[in-house]
């Protein structure tokens, strides 16, 4: 939905230098606001560039201390295929772990990434399933 969005206002904004004949005035810049309660906050993430030997959770428990933090990346870096098998060179947005656990919204966001991931889970591993709902539960 949100592509569709962004391809409906780059579209709008062409339509709109053609029918006027010029670029539309820019209004004033507001200030760069964090993503909304509700979502994760992608506001001061870092990159990250996969090298060999790297999976989600290796790097979640690099950067972020435990290894079930790992479906913050997958949704940050948009990766829809399965978190256990990523190449190398892969680009992946690391988010402000402290900052996204302050907010109430992002938080539980958080919570609800980790229990779907543990869902998932349970049809290869439920001891590592039960593993992550009790950790998403103990947030």
């Amino acid at each position: 939905m949100k592509n569709f969005v962004c391809v409906f206002l780059i579209v709008s904004a062409a339509l709109a230098v053609v029918a006027c004949g010029s670029a539309p005035t820019p209004a004033a810049a507001a200030p760069a606001a964090p993503v909304p309660s509700g979502d994760l906050i992608l506001d001061g993430a870092a990159a990250y560039t996969t090298i060999g030997g790297d999976c989600l959770s290796s790097v979640a428990a690099r950067v972020y201390g435990n290894k079930f933090y790992f479906p913050i990346i997958q949704k940050a870096s948009g990766i829809t295929t399965d978190p256990d098998v990523i190449s190398i060179g892969l680009k992946l947005t690391l988010v402000d772990l402290p900052r996204n656990l302050r907010d109430a919204g992002a938080k539980a966001k958080i919570k609800q990434y980790i229990a779907d991931a543990a869902a998932t889970y349970n049809n290869r591993d439920s001891a590592i399933a039960r593993q992550m709902q009790s950790f998403a539960s103990g947030l």
